[in-house]
């Protein structure tokens, strides 16, 4: 996945960071942070396997690939 991510990326291809991935204080899922009763709802649908995902990018970030910002994992 990283490397074909980085073979279409124009900029620095060393760097690569990703923000606002993943749950929020209260553990629940929303799609680019969007604020509507059914942001969270392509979690359950199975529209993305976010478990997947969030292994990959997870280990992406424990091997130094890629920056990962959680986001908002403290705001209200």
């Amino acid at each position: 996945m990283y490397r074909r991510v980085k073979s279409y990326i124009k900029a620095d291809r060393d760097k690569l960071s990703v923000f606002g991935y993943g749950v929020d204080k209260d553990g629940n899922w929303h799609h680019y942070w969007e604020n509507n009763r059914l942001a969270g709802a392509f979690h359950i649908t199975g529209v993305h396997n976010a478990t997947c995902e969030t292994r990959i990018i997870s280990h992406l970030a424990e091997i130094g690939k890629i920056q990962l910002y959680r986001g908002r994992h403290g705001a209200s």
